[in-house]
């Protein structure tokens, strides 16, 4: 063979070694980036499921608590409509006890005699006299409206206390009502 073919023979045994080792390298070279790249992949998978672990027992706890929240809130109102229903139900005793009695006051004696007319002499009215006081009843109708009136702010007194009740349960973390 000729120093020629013997150099081409080389340029071309090496030229395809070259390219085998190129090729080879270029696959093992791909195949431990994919390995280095996996494993970050699978610690970054790792370090999500912990955190959705985490994230899991946290959310979990707190709906705990709001259950429990909840029902600490249900048994206050269910005693506080109690107390509610007792009282209105003590108004309502008192309102028909009350309905049958007459309003009466105690008027000095003479009270409503006075006359209208101008003091012709001048002088100062006489002094009420120190007779017994009268018992006079109201009539029907303005005992009719007092009681209403009374029952109403009756009524008004008992949705405060509930409002109060509720406002100081809310506000001092969940407490006894006093």
């Amino acid at each position: 063979m000729t120093w020629i073919t013997e150099t081409a023979l080389t340029v071309l045994v090496a030229l395809g070694l070259s390219i085998v080792g190129f090729a080879y390298g270029a696959k093992h070279g791909k195949n431990s980036q994919k390995a280095a790249d996996q494993i970050q992949f699978d610690k970054i998978n790792a370090e999500r499921t912990a955190q959705k672990e985490q994230a899991a027992a946290t959310m979990q706890k707190a709906q705990q608590e709001i259950i429990s929240l909840q029902a600490e809130r249900a048994a206050f109102n269910a005693r506080l409509e109690k107390v509610h229903a007792d009282n209105a139900a003590a108004i309502d005793a008192l309102r028909s006890q009350l309905a049958t009695r007459g309003l009466r006051f105690r008027a000095p004696q003479g009270a409503g005699n006075r006359s209208c007319s101008a003091n012709p002499q001048g002088s100062a009215p006489s002094a009420p006299s120190s007779a017994p006081a009268t018992v006079i009843q109201l009539p029907d109708s303005i005992a009719r409206d007092l009681r209403q009136l009374t029952f109403d702010a009756d009524q008004l007194s008992n949705e405060y206390r509930k409002c109060y009740a509720w406002s100081q349960h809310t506000d001092s973390d969940h407490g006894e009502v006093k």
